[in-house]
């Protein structure tokens, strides 16, 4: 097995999830859209059962799934920063080690 097979791009993955958390911006621009929709489409509906439904449907699955899928997102690129520091100061540390050895100390 070459040594270089499980070698990680710490820039290019640092890069991936800054590229994640700029997406995830939108979540929040969503979450907004879908409560303008279902208000809108209560007002339109005029009251009643209909407007009662839909303002159900607004805040409790579809809302509340946006903001918990944001949430799990939010969570996985917090636990990926981690493992990709974790990563970085391990390979700073065996190179430290082996520049000791090297050196003879």
């Amino acid at each position: 097995m070459a040594s270089d097979e499980w070698s990680i791009d710490v820039a290019a993955a640092r890069g991936v999830l800054t590229n994640v958390e700029n997406q995830l911006v939108d979540f929040d621009s969503a979450a907004t859209d879908i409560a303008n929709a279902v208000a809108e489409a209560s007002v339109a509906a005029k009251g009643g059962a209909t407007a009662a439904a839909l303002v159900k449907l607004g805040t409790d699955p579809l809302t509340a799934d946006v903001l918990t899928t944001q949430a799990h997102i939010t969570n996985a690129l917090n636990q990926t920063r981690i493992a990709i520091t974790a990563y970085d100061d391990g390979d700073y540390q065996m190179a430290l080690e082996t520049q000791r050895k090297l050196e003879g100390q």
